[in-house]
C-alpha cells in the first residue's frame, strides 16, 4: 500500500479522527501529489453518497454515517498540508469530483 493509498484508508473511517489524519500527515513527510491523490480519491468515494442515490435505493442515511458531511472539515485540513486542488491527476482533479457531492449536508 502506498502513502497515498494508506492516507485515504484513514481518510475513510467514520467518523473521521482529525488528529489521527494529522499526526499521520506531520510524522510521514507527504509530499503534495500524495496528499491531491487521497483527497480526489476520499471526495470520488462520497459521489455514491449523494441524496438521489441512497433515496433510489430506499434509504436515506444519517449525517454521521456518509463520509461526505465531513468534506469540509478533511479539505480544510489536507490543504494545510498541500492539498493542490488545481493538480490534476488522471485529466481531473478534486474541484471536478466536488461538484458532484450532493448529499444536503455540504
Amino acid at each position: 500500500m502506498d502513502k497515498s493509498e494508506y492516507l485515504l484508508s484513514i481518510l475513510m473511517e467514520l467518523p473521521p479522527n482529525l488528529e489521527k489524519i494529522e499526526k499521520e500527515l506531520l510524522n510521514n513527510n507527504y509530499t503534495a501529489e500524495e496528499v491531491s491523490v487521497a483527497a480526489c480519491n476520499f471526495v470520488d468515494n462520497c459521489f455514491c453518497e449523494c441524496t438521489w442515490f441512497e433515496q433510489s435505493h430506499g434509504r436515506v442515511p444519517k449525517p454521521e454515517e456518509v463520509h461526505s458531511t465531513y468534506i469540509y472539515e478533511i479539505c480544510n485540513l489536507l490543504l494545510k498540508f498541500g492539498l493542490d486542488p488545481n493538480l490534476v491527476i488522471d485529466d481531473v482533479n478534486i474541484m471536478y469530483f466536488l461538484i458532484y457531492v450532493d448529499n444536503g449536508y455540504v
